[in-house]
């Protein structure tokens, strides 16, 4: 994307965690060797140029989204992002409080096999953000599919993504759901501006 501010787009922007080692080295049965770092880069990459249409009904537009993200007792989210109004201009670099701006909190896991153990691991996600998602390869569809109603009882997201064709099929995706676990989500908010703090100094530190 060239040039956010003067073409007076939505700020996106991608950081890592600094410290975090994920366990990542999976394969999709027979197809080229396909780790799942890969996957999740290409996924970025792809929800970017997408995130307007995905998100059309949401007035959320700006977002950071930081890789692998972990939470004390509730695993590594390979994404957690982090959306909010676009109220102003150029209003990334201003905020004061993140929190002041209700910002959306959405945590993604990215999996190319054992959807199963994916799904369990976007459920503990859950604990510290507005909304979970896990996130497969297209060629799980119909797999998945027959399984639906198990992510919509436990109001976990679902998307296929294919990588080569640069597609996302938001097949299901749960509402925000902003009345649980404020604590552990306020906690997640000063986590990510402290870590967008010391990756370019324009958020401020919390106390």
């Amino acid at each position: 994307m060239k040039n956010i501010d003067k073409l007076k787009m939505p700020y996106f922007r991608v950081i890592k965690y600094p410290v975090t080692k994920p366990e990542k080295n999976l394969q999709i049965h027979g197809a080229k060797p396909l780790h799942e770092d890969e996957f999740t880069n290409s996924f970025i990459k792809v929800y970017q140029k997408k995130y307007l249409d995905i998100h059309s009904r949401s007035i959320k537009k700006n977002t950071l989204l930081i890789r692998n993200f972990p939470v004390a007792g509730n695993g590594i989210a390979d994404i957690l992002g982090i959306s909010w109004p676009s109220e102003m201009e150029h209003d990334f670099p201003l905020i004061s409080e993140l929190g002041n701006y209700s910002p959306t909190i959405r945590a993604f896991e990215l999996k190319i096999s054992n959807w199963k153990k994916g799904l369990m691991q976007a459920h503990r996600y859950r604990y510290f953000s507005h909304a979970s998602i896990l996130v497969v390869p297209m060629n799980k569809f119909k797999l998945i599919r027959s399984n639906i109603d198990l992510f919509k009882t436990l109001n976990i997201g679902i998307w296929f993504f294919d990588p080569a064709k640069e597609q996302i099929n938001n097949f299901f995706t749960p509402r925000p759901n902003y009345s649980s676990y404020k604590s552990n989500i306020q906690k997640a908010i000063q986590q990510s501006s402290q870590i967008a703090l010391a990756e370019f100094r324009l958020f401020p530190k919390f106390s």
